[in-house]
């Protein structure tokens, strides 16, 4: 069987530079190629699926609606369907059509046939289809009654309005506080300090335009346009809402923001006295702080501000890759800025002469270019917080580098071993309850043992080489904490271990 990069270059829907590049990030990233592919806008949703299908023989249902009897549920372990991420799509002549959207799962199509104990034909679904079903078959709850899934474009024909798309939403999770609403992607809510995709299909231009123009006046439209930004008071459901239009080349993005919704304070992440003073107490240096879409990067940045904000009188900078909260000044000065406002390092340059900001915050920073300026920053004797979006210490520094000659890339190891600060690496963990996260970090301080690592190149020995130094606090002493106090399961613990047998012996459990 050809693999998916082969076609994707004999289709001429990559070029051998491309594949190489995105073979490369994936690497790092450890994503499917599939995605990277989606995500880099070579390929729609739809288009990949379509692709995936004739690669595996199989047939692809892009589903607007699908009713799934009792019948067919009782026929069914809702169960198995959680295990392995599956959906029964209909029964006929005694064979199960079965909704999968993984393909490696073909390899285990025997043994979930065994455990269904039904002939299993396998349909080709979107990921988004099947993480909506799910969520609704089991709040049914399942086997109990008929379930209709509509898809969202369904749900929205007939000239529903904007109220009525964001109701729909909300009875998906009624305690939003943020709906991000894009081109060819799916919702994502917001809420406390997460943020997760809504299993509905994606947004055409098209229904984003319908929203845009049901939404703003003439003059809105005009500034949308012209200033590639618009913000539009609105009340739904006795809440009030800002809704933030966004225009970028040709395309559109809408923010809705509940303005009933506050940030968390910094007291909220629960930080031990150790790691609160490198971080709450600002030297000079470069503080980078790593996480997983999704586990609150952009929420714990803001606490990290609004404490600052609260404590003493800075100049903060804060670049952030959406301006989802506005942080009023207290007894600081706080200047928030799109990063996409920042086309090259030149304008980074001009913003910070012109602002001259005592501490500097980046969400999500993804060139070495712009680097250059926070290392002057940084060298100038203040501090920059810089957020990444990765899952460890080392593929951080890996993906900000990867594009750089080997000369070049020396460079910036050098100039990073000289001006780090800290390292700080997060997650939310799920509780044993279901219904809470705990606030779970490591953290690496600058020390001669991680310049030297840093500088040889040798960024995956930090978790050997640096774990169990008085420098290094891993994540396994407080998973172990909570695991002894009966808050996560060992398998929650054992999944967000970096090193399973150092948790066990914090945890004092036997082999």
């Amino acid at each position: 069987m050809k693999k998916l990069g082969e076609i994707l270059l004999e289709k001429k829907i990559l070029t051998k530079e491309e594949l190489a590049q995105l073979l490369a990030k994936q690497q790092i990233t450890r994503e499917r190629l599939g995605d990277l592919v989606v995500k880099a806008g070579f390929l729609t949703t739809e288009s990949l699926l379509n692709i995936v299908a004739e690669q595996y023989g199989l047939q692809y249902f892009n589903l607007k609606e699908l009713v799934i009897p009792v019948a067919l549920q009782k026929e069914v372990n809702f169960e198995i369907l959680k295990k392995y991420r599956v959906v029964p799509v209909k029964l006929e002549d005694k064979k199960l059509f079965l909704g999968i959207n993984d393909v490696s799962l073909l390899k285990d199509i025997d043994e979930i046939a065994f455990n269904l104990g039904k002939t299993i034909v396998p349909v080709l679904l979107s990921e988004i289809s099947i993480d909506r079903i799910l969520v609704d078959l089991e709040k049914l709850p399942y086997g109990t009654k008929d379930y209709q899934f509509k898809s969202l474009e369904l749900i929205m024909q007939g000239g529903k309005n904007f109220d009525t798309l964001i109701i729909t939403i909300i009875d998906y999770d009624d305690k939003i506080e943020r709906i991000f609403i894009k081109e060819n992607a799916p919702p994502f809510i917001k809420k406390s300090n997460m943020i997760e995709k809504i299993p509905y299909d994606s947004f055409t231009k098209s229904q984003i335009l319908n929203i845009i123009k049901e939404v703003c006046d003439e003059n809105e439209r005009r500034s949308l346009v012209s200033n590639g930004f618009v913000s539009v008071k609105r009340s739904i459901m006795s809440k009030r809402f800002t809704l933030n239009f966004y225009k970028e080349k040709n395309s559109f993005f809408i923010l809705v923001i509940n303005n009933s919704s506050s940030f968390l304070n910094i007291s909220n992440f629960k930080l031990g006295k150790d790691i609160n003073k490198y971080l709450l107490e600002p030297a000079k240096g470069i503080f980078f702080l790593i996480a997983p879409f999704g586990h609150g990067k952009s929420s714990f940045i803001t606490s990290i501000i609004d404490y600052l904000n609260s404590v003493g009188r800075y100049n903060i900078l804060y670049i952030a890759e959406r301006l989802n909260e506005t942080l009023r000044n207290n007894r600081s000065n706080i200047v928030q800025i799109e990063r996409s406002m920042i086309k090259d390092r030149a304008v980074f340059s001009e913003i910070l002469n012109d602002f001259d900001p005592n501490i500097l915050f980046i969400d999500n920073i993804d060139s070495s270019e712009m680097f250059s300026n926070v290392y002057k920053f940084v060298e100038a004797g203040r501090p920059a917080y810089i957020a990444f979006e990765s899952n460890s210490i080392h593929s951080s520094v890996e993906s900000l580098l990867y594009k750089e000659s080997e000369s070049s890339y020396k460079y910036h190891l050098n100039r990073l071993a000289d001006n780090v600060k800290l390292f700080m690496n997060f997650r939310l963990v799920p509780s044993k309850n279901g219904q809470d996260k705990f606030f779970v970090y490591e953290y690496c301080v600058n020390s001669y043992k991680l310049k030297k690592i840093i500088r040889d190149n040798a960024l995956n020995l930090i978790h050997t080489q640096v774990r169990g130094t008085g420098d290094y606090i891993p994540f396994e002493l407080q998973l172990a904490d909570l695991f002894l106090n009966n808050l996560i399961t060992y398998e929650v613990a054992e999944n967000f271990s970096l090193d399973v047998d150092l948790f066990k012996r914090h945890a004092k459990i036997n082999g």
